[in-house]
């Protein structure tokens, strides 16, 4: 089995005049990500993203595409010629990626696999996202979120509070990190994340939750915003009838506002957990 070496894989870009090899890879190869969304010929559209080559000496082994989004960006494609798929080989290989995505100042990688790649990606200390669009479910795939820096995902337990309007939900600004959040917070040690929840919120909004008109949702797992790129929120999220509750606002809080997903996307900074709650909730309509 062929081992390689960091110094030994060197990347290149890939363009018009060389992505015919493409094709070739993939005839040969082993893809470890498949794209995550819709579109017409891959090996043209991987010239749409930012692609490298993957050489050893003077054989090309492999391919890579990054689609940037926002503050991340997707790994969409992964090819790898099977004679080097061995693990060590994947390693150094996502190591350069992950550099190249540090380099270009993402927050995160977001890569789509499918089940018989799993323990590779676990192995590669992904985390496992546990909310993906139906559509995808129904494809066998799965989303792992991969850190751009050399140091493991690190838990980060909080709760949110998900209130419904229509197709809106609502969100909190936070003027610390100048962004649209659930309302809530940090779980504090001792503390299960309903009773966060309920501090939290008398906290924040002022607001006293009825624990009888409080019920779980769902637990979104997410880069944390605004924190060091090494931290994955796990977020308890409860549904809640707010009636027609005051809310009064605390200093560290902007304001409160409804959106819907295409308002949220349009006008205000995406925050990875709040897209996993209207992507949670998108498929729960479905």
């Amino acid at each position: 089995m062929n081992r390689v070496s960091s110094s030994e894989i060197n990347l290149f870009p890939i363009n018009e005049s060389n992505h015919s090899q493409l094709l070739e890879i993939k005839k040969r190869g082993i893809s470890y990500c498949v794209t995550s969304f819709k579109r017409g010929a891959e090996d043209e559209a991987v010239l749409d993203k930012i692609g490298y080559f993957a050489q050893k000496q003077d054989e090309v082994v492999g391919y890579f595409a990054l689609r940037p989004e926002g503050n991340f960006a997707h790994l969409d494609e992964c090819c790898l010629l099977s004679t080097f798929g061995d693990q060590e080989t994947i390693e150094v290989l996502f190591a350069k990626i992950k550099a190249i995505g540090q380099a270009k100042h993402y927050a995160y990688l977001l890569a789509w696999t499918i089940t018989p790649f799993k323990s590779v990606f676990e192995q590669l200390g992904g985390q496992l996202s546990q909310v993906v669009p139906s559509e995808m479910i129904v494809q066998n795939r799965l989303a792992y979120y991969l850190t751009v820096v050399d140091e493991p995902w690190i838990d980060l337990p909080t709760a949110g509070l998900v209130c419904l309007k229509g197709d809106q939900v609502l969100l909190a600004y936070s003027k610390n990190k100048k962004a649209w959040y659930l309302p809530g917070g940090k779980i504090d040690p001792g503390e299960n994340s309903q009773e966060a929840l309920i501090r939290e919120i008398e906290e924040e909004l002022s607001l006293s939750l009825q624990p009888d008109r409080l019920s779980f949702l769902t637990r979104i797992v997410a880069p944390a915003y605004g924190e060091k790129k090494n931290i994955m929120m796990q977020q308890d999220c409860y549904l809640y009838d707010i009636k027609q509750d005051k809310i009064e606002v605390a200093n560290e809080i902007g304001g409160v506002e409804y959106f819907s997903l295409a308002e949220y996307i349009q006008h205000q900074i995406p925050v990875p957990g709040v897209l996993k709650v209207f992507e949670f909730l998108t498929t729960k309509w479905k």
